[in-house]
């Protein structure tokens, strides 16, 4: 949008690598695409998953906030 409004064209200027065609549906370019795109969506949600997983770890079992006022919590927010 910006190099629309300015005319610099610096998406053009700066572009090192060209856009990759499109694989044919079926071929084994077209599931590498695939199954590369489904491994980099994943990518995010287990990353969040490690890092939440110590601070869960260390809520529920050092005993920092019961399960019973968790459970009481998520009752009060789903059910009214």
């Amino acid at each position: 949008m910006v190099d629309a409004v300015a005319g610099t064209d610096l998406v053009k200027k700066s572009s090192f690598l060209s856009e990759p065609g499109q694989a044919k549906f079926g071929s084994v370019q077209w599931h590498v695409e695939q199954v590369s795109s489904g491994v980099g969506s994943l990518v995010p949600f287990l990353a969040g998953a490690m890092v939440s997983r110590p601070l869960s770890n260390a809520i529920f079992e050092k005993g920092v906030l019961p399960m019973s006022a968790v459970s009481a919590l998520l009752m009060q927010i789903f059910l009214d």
